[in-house]
């Protein structure tokens, strides 16, 4: 089983879109070529704002469920109430196209220097 400790990978703060996608990327190798279960352990972590949402929903795109996702990854030292809003979202995200736009179009015109 691997252990993923996201405060020595990244640090007390888990807030940059780079870190949750570097993350991601161990995740699939490790989900990939291991088959082994994974820890994303939250030990030291501050801040996670959108993290589990970047680590997880390119995740959907290989697992067909929830289910089969949780059977490959726990997460440790985090309220389950987050992680679970978070694979909710991100499972919403990545399978219906309209919440997709959705949440695209915000991102968007935030990166534009834009709001609400």
């Amino acid at each position: 089983m691997s252990h993923i400790r996201l405060a020595e990978e990244v640090g007390k703060f888990c807030v940059a879109i780079e870190d949750g996608e570097k993350i991601c990327r161990k995740m699939l190798r490790e989900l990939v070529f291991t088959q082994e279960p994974i820890i994303i352990d939250f030990t030291g972590v501050e801040t996670a704002t959108c993290f589990v949402g970047t680590i997880t929903v390119p995740l959907f795109q290989v697992f067909d469920s929830m289910e089969e996702l949780r059977s490959r990854i726990s997460y440790i030292n985090i309220p389950d109430i987050e992680i679970n809003r978070c694979l909710e979202h991100g499972l919403k995200y990545a399978t219906d196209p309209d919440y997709r736009k959705r949440i695209d179009d915000i991102n968007q015109r935030f990166a534009d220097g834009g709001s609400f």
